[in-house]
């Protein structure tokens, strides 16, 4: 969840109001007034997808080495 900022000042009352709403609904869950998930749980999240996607990119990258060593190494290719 952003952070009200001056930027939002800039925005229709109705768009402030719906973003004031949020980040104290926010502020609420993450106080344990409120069920939700919690900013840092949030945070934890994102950083996990990330390095998820990270490890998926690394094992493509191990597969298609395997895959050309496999190949170099087989004497019917030589």
């Amino acid at each position: 969840m952003g952070n009200f900022s001056e930027q939002n000042w800039g925005e229709s009352p109705e768009r402030r109001q719906e973003s004031v709403r949020r980040w104290v609904t926010q502020a609420e869950v993450d106080a344990g007034d409120r069920p939700g998930v919690t900013s840092a749980e949030n945070e934890e999240i994102k950083r996990l997808k990330a390095e998820n996607r990270r490890l998926r990119e690394d094992v493509a990258i191990l597969k298609a080495a395997t895959s050309f060593f496999v190949g170099e190494l087989d004497p019917r290719n030589r």
